[in-house]
């Protein structure tokens, strides 16, 4: 909420603030080649995607106390791309710190990728929010 009130004070006349977050869905993994995959698992996180459902009352609780006016809110999928179960397991290490691959998952890619029977890539997949405020006053 600190930075919502702290931006609110430094937008321009006319601006416009542009929340992205992901929505606190899980993310999916999938196995797939061009428009053709299949489903592996949820991606899990250590804390079930709490701080998502915090950015959402932030943004909700600035809306109330009369910080900004929801211009428009749209929902968009993001796909992140990795060629290999240690691409996908370097990238969660490097810039999803608190992502669980589950065991399930872990698996099931290690054994097809072990049988050389990849079928395209793996897909991680998230549910992305974008909200667009106008401040107010």
């Amino acid at each position: 909420m600190h930075a919502l009130k702290s931006i609110h004070r430094l937008l321009a006349p006319g601006g416009l603030l542009l929340d992205i977050h992901p929505t606190d869905e899980p993310a999916g993994i999938y196995l797939g080649r061009g428009r053709s995959e299949h489903f592996i698992a949820w991606l899990e996180e250590t804390d079930e995607y709490e701080e998502y459902r915090q950015a959402d009352q932030a943004v909700a609780q600035a809306m109330s106390e009369g910080f900004y006016r929801l211009e428009r809110r749209n929902l968009f999928w993001f796909t992140i791309h990795a060629a290999s179960l240690p691409e996908l397991e370097l990238y969660l290490q490097q810039e999803w710190k608190d992502a669980i691959l589950p065991p399930l998952a872990w698996r099931r890619l290690a054994q097809i990728q072990d049988s050389r029977q990849i079928p395209g890539e793996i897909r991680l997949r998230e549910r992305i929010q974008l909200n667009a405020l106008l401040p107010h006053g």
